[in-house]
């Protein structure tokens, strides 16, 4: 329950400074899922927030400013309820995946192209060094998020047994 209550506030938080479509971003919609009481839900939602964190943590050393307060509870705030979702013995990745590209593809349909959420419009900065497309970066890009959500899972099963 408590990771709604860092969705909601997130989001009205986005709402407010105008980019409500960052509501999508798959850590937030993580801490939804967080809060949902299937287990396997909640599982796929803990590995968006652990795989996830390493991409925040770097926006946050690049540019602090950019981050807001709740920022910080959608993905640090998330962690003990990600980590107690974890231990749960359950195959979670192929639905985390499933979840990822058909969030991807919701935010195609209904965000602003500008904010770039979930990567889902237009490369990272740099990138267009080494594809020549988006569709190929985003085929590479998922690919990479698919094998980490799976490495992810199988460790922390490993952990749990």
């Amino acid at each position: 329950m408590i990771p709604i209550v860092f969705f909601v506030l997130h989001s009205l938080e986005d709402i407010g400074h105008g980019t409500a479509s960052d509501i999508l971003w798959v850590c937030n919609v993580a801490n939804l899922c967080l809060g949902l009481p299937h287990p396997r839900v909640r599982r796929a939602a803990a590995l968006w927030i652990i795989a996830g964190l390493p991409f925040w943590l770097r926006e946050v050393w690049i540019a602090p400013a950019t981050i807001y307060p709740g920022s910080y509870l959608i993905h640090l705030g998330a962690l003990p309820f990600a980590i107690r979702a974890l231990k749960k013995p359950a195959t979670a990745w192929p639905l985390a995946i499933t979840g990822f590209v058909v969030l991807q593809a919701i935010t195609r349909l209904v965000a602003n192209p500008a904010l770039n959420t979930n990567v889902a419009f237009s490369m990272r900065d740099g990138w267009d060094k080494v594809f020549t497309s988006y569709w190929q970066y985003w085929l590479f890009t998922t690919l990479v998020a698919g094998v980490t959500l799976m490495v992810v899972d199988k460790v922390a099963r490993r952990e749990t047994a």
